[in-house]
């Protein structure tokens, strides 16, 4: 079942992407994770009431600050990437994580892939240089591009920040439950970006009112996708659900594609393809 969740999170994931693409072009990028937060609470209240509390232990606390404030550096620095560049050349790049958490892992979790996954490693790889390809370009330029694409620059620190969070994740999950964590990671997330959004005063109402039906969604399938994500992460090994959940890659590029006619489709698609077959690859191997 977990497999499944971790498919599901996948998609989810891209959908939050391209919500927030619509909304950071007008609102404030500190707005939108206050935003996803409050408007998840909700779903996670029914989700507690309907399961019943869980004590959490005391490894619990240092998980959910921990993870709470890499999380919120993520998603500011996501929703930076998405306001300046391409849906379908930023959200490609958080396919690095599964990368990452084979080290962060082994440090943090004790949990370790095989030597077979270097083969996914060079997949992933190929998969980033065709991304930043365009036609008639060099090798060359694909490294020159992606030098000079500062939102595939800033997809990747994000990849990184998240194989360290993902990590607490599973720690905070494990010492509550998959229900109790979600819920205190995204209010702790609110108790973060609030006073941040009053301070920067950037939010007007009328940019809210206009932005509602991109705004609206977002916190409900944020909460959908963080439950089905600590399902998953409860039962399995932390790099194979993320490798799941990183196929938010290919519905990424799709949703670029066609949503925003972003251009380059063809490189981008098998960029994208090669990407997740790496990362299904580092967690089957």
């Amino acid at each position: 079942m977990w497999f499944l969740f971790g498919l599901g999170a996948g998609f989810l994931n891209a959908l939050i992407s391209a919500f927030s693409k619509k909304a950071v072009e007008s609102v404030d990028p500190y707005f939108i994770p206050l935003a996803q937060a409050l408007l998840s609470l909700p779903v996670f209240a029914v989700a507690v009431l309907a399961t019943g509390l869980t004590a959490p232990t005391a490894l619990f606390w240092p998980a959910l600050i921990g993870s709470g404030i890499i999380n919120a550096l993520a998603a500011i620095l996501t929703m930076k990437a998405l306001k300046i560049g391409d849906l379908s050349l930023t959200i490609p790049y958080l396919a690095f994580t599964p990368l990452f958490l084979a080290l962060t892992s082994r440090l943090m979790l004790n949990e370790s892939i095989s030597a077979g996954g270097f083969i996914g490693i060079l997949m992933i790889t190929t998969g980033s240089l065709s991304l930043q390809w365009t036609k008639g370009g060099t090798l060359k330029d694909t490294f020159r591009n992606f030098a000079k694409n500062r939102a595939s620059q800033l997809a990747l620190l994000v990849a990184f920040l998240y194989s360290i969070s993902t990590n607490l994740d599973k720690i905070g999950i494990l010492h509550s439950n998959a229900i109790v964590y979600p819920a205190m990671i995204y209010a702790f997330q609110a108790l973060i970006f609030l006073p941040i959004v009053i301070w920067r005063k950037k939010t007007t109402k009328a940019n809210v009112k206009k932005n509602l039906k991109y705004l609206l969604p977002i916190g409900p399938i944020s909460a959908i996708m963080l439950l089905l994500y600590s399902a998953a992460i409860a039962s399995a090994m932390v790099a194979y659900v993320i490798a799941l959940k990183r196929t938010v890659v290919l519905w990424s590029v799709l949703i670029g594609c066609f949503a925003f006619n972003e251009k380059n489709v063809l490189p981008k698609l098998a960029g994208a393809a090669a990407m997740v077959f790496g990362v299904l690859l580092i967690a089957m191997g």
